[in-house]
């Protein structure tokens, strides 16, 4: 028996006198590709329930046009491929099923080597096509606006104003503690820019040797005047996506007015004949201390300032919004199992205490790294007190009385955080109370969601959703 790379498709034929004589199904068991027999398009449906990964049908399925038939097909199982058997006298519906969305056609009465052919392109294709599907929908979720998590005020407002610039030019300078989160609302406002489709070409002042800015930068200017070549630099890379200069207070002096002038002008000289070129990009910046001080000292180069901080957006720290860190612990559980494979770990409430009461020096993703670390090493499937662990950040200091933690999470009448209560009752009621969806829509998971539900004591009634 000849092995075959797609064996372990499974392939469902909707029987007919047009199949039945003209298909040579037979082919397709000695090349051991699993095939079943549906004897209607209604019973079709049924079974692609069991998951088949191509479908081949008639021009004609059950009395209705197969063009109509594959409408319910795709709405229900679009990852699956369609074949549609036809005969010469009704070419036209072969042409007109693949307008209506059919991987591909047969013209029966066919031979195995045509019928082969067929298939193997057919499942091809539909691999390719749900690889592409996947491979959107792991860009979406990493760079959607649910990853930044939280539902504090300070975190509403700025994804608002994140929402509002995302899909234009103008520069962003984006200020923070280290952890807190920059790159990853600069990227997030990429994917939702025009420029999406460019590349996003990150430049990390603080990892870059002062003298090999310039040349990282602008590319090897010198080695085209020795006949070396040159080389392309990170400024021609961002052509046509977005540029983003993180740790930008760490950029040094030296180049900063030759940065501001390309900024400015958007040109740059390439190759041996010093040909000028012009560059088109979007500018987003980050820096980790506010550069005002920096310009008042004379650090820092005052149009270079202007050019990247057209708009600015500034991160809070983690103990700035303690609010969210429950919030963030179902979400970096969840990324945890989603990169790992493994089974869904959860928190108990004495570790979300603890969790809660450290100061998080290093924001975000000090926490992140915090609960990966116990994820992998706990020894069930829940995060006791024992696994939670701070490295790196010793002291007394770094941890607070949950009392005073508590003190931030109110608003001066001493009720607890409104904006947050507010949102996720409004979340629900849009939802009719689907718990799946308004966790989806707000970015948390549903276990998350019932401990909100139940310490704001939401109930299903109008007079929760406040105005």
């Amino acid at each position: 028996m000849t092995s075959s790379p797609i064996g372990h498709n499974r392939i469902l034929i909707v029987d007919n006198p047009t199949i039945a004589d003209g298909l040579q199904t037979t082919t397709l068991t000695e090349e051991n590709i699993p095939v079943e027999h549906a004897e209607s398009g209604d019973e079709a449906l049924l079974r692609l329930e069991e998951g088949f990964e191509l479908l081949i049908v008639p021009d004609n399925v059950d009395g209705m046009p197969v063009t109509d038939y594959l409408t319910k097909v795709q709405r229900r199982f679009p990852k699956t491929g369609v074949i549609v058997v036809t005969t010469p006298a009704n070419v036209d519906l072969g042409a007109a099923a693949l307008e209506a969305g059919a991987t591909d056609y047969l013209l029966a009465p066919t031979t195995p080597a045509a019928t082969m052919a067929a298939v193997r392109r057919a499942l091809r294709l539909m691999q390719m096509k749900n690889e592409l599907v996947v491979l959107r929908q792991t860009v979406s979720m990493a760079n959607g606006f649910d990853n930044l998590v939280g539902l504090s005020e300070s975190m509403i407002k700025l994804k608002e104003t994140a929402r509002k610039l995302a899909p234009t030019d103008i520069s962003v300078l984006i200020s923070g503690s280290s952890g807190s989160g920059k790159e990853l609302l600069a990227r997030v406002m990429h994917h939702h820019s025009r420029r999406r489709t460019g590349a996003f070409v990150a430049v990390d002042f603080s990892a870059i040797p002062e003298e090999s800015v310039a040349r990282i930068l602008f590319g090897h200017d010198e080695e085209r005047s020795t006949g070396d070549g040159s080389t392309e630099g990170l400024l021609e890379k961002a052509d046509g996506g977005t540029l983003f200069l993180d740790n930008v207070d760490r950029a040094p002096i030296s180049i900063h007015k030759r940065l501001a002038q390309f900024l400015r002008d958007s040109i740059i000289i390439t190759g041996d004949t010093q040909i000028k070129r012009k560059i088109e990009m979007r500018v987003m910046a980050a820096a980790s201390q506010y550069l005002t001080p920096m310009l008042t000292d004379g650090k820092y180069n005052a149009e270079l300032y202007r050019l990247i901080s057209e708009m600015k957006l500034h991160l809070p720290t983690l103990s700035e919004r303690p609010e969210d860190i429950e919030l963030l612990i179902d979400y970096f559980l969840r990324r945890w199992q989603q990169d790992t494979g493994r089974d869904p770990v959860t928190i108990g409430p004495d570790a979300i205490e603890k969790l809660l009461a450290y100061r998080w020096p290093g924001n975000v993703r000090e926490l992140d790294n915090c609960l990966r670390r116990a994820a992998t090493l706990c020894r069930d499937n829940m995060l006791q007190t024992q696994d939670i662990s701070f490295f790196g950040h010793g002291g007394p200091e770094v941890v607070v009385r949950r009392e005073h933690r508590i003190l931030h999470t109110r608003r001066p009448s001493g009720r607890l955080d409104d904006t947050q209560r507010s949102i996720i009752a409004r979340a629900l009621e849009d939802n009719d109370w689907n718990f799946t969806q308004t966790a989806q829509e707000l970015g948390i998971g549903r276990t998350t969601l019932w401990r909100k539900v139940k310490k704001y004591r939401l109930t299903k009634e109008p007079s929760e959703i406040e105005a």
